[in-house]
């Protein structure tokens, strides 16, 4: 449930930020930014991730009849939304401010621009815990109590 609400939202979040995006006035100012990028993010990775995640926790248990630790599936559901939006939602602000994409190096300026980015550098450790989330679905499979 909690990755079906995540999809929600992080694709409502994405189609929104479409309507800016469609708007002739606003695309001219945040064409090849970081807004795009974002917003491209937001409905192909949050929209098939959070999605796929969460049809795996739906039908593992009926496709192996083996059951999965569901506290660890919804950790590491909160910590994939908390750490996708830490991830990306910057990204919208910087592509607002105007810092244009494909750039080695961050615009100077823009102030804060370093921080805003890695800002989402607690992400690494989100993997970590669908990681452990996918492995416990895989350690589902032993025989024993299911």
């Amino acid at each position: 449930m909690l990755y079906g609400l995540g999809f929600i939202g992080l694709f409502t979040i994405g189609g929104l930020t479409g309507l800016f995006l469609a708007c002739l006035g606003l695309d001219i100012h945040l064409h090849d930014t970081y807004f795009v990028v974002a917003h491209f993010h937001y409905i192909m990775v949050g929209g098939a991730i959070m999605g796929y995640l969460g049809g795996i926790h739906y039908w593992w248990p009926k496709i192996t009849g083996r059951l999965y630790p569901e506290f660890l599936a919804r950790i590491a559901a909160i910590v994939l939304f908390i750490g996708f939006n830490l991830t990306f939602f910057p990204q919208f602000i910087l592509g607002y401010l105007g810092m244009p994409r494909r750039y080695p190096r961050l615009s100077a300026g823009i102030p804060g621009a370093e921080r805003d980015v890695h800002s989402g550098r607690f992400h690494p450790r989100a993997r970590l815990f669908i990681a452990d989330d996918l492995s416990d679905l895989v350690h589902a499979l032993r025989p024993g109590r299911g």
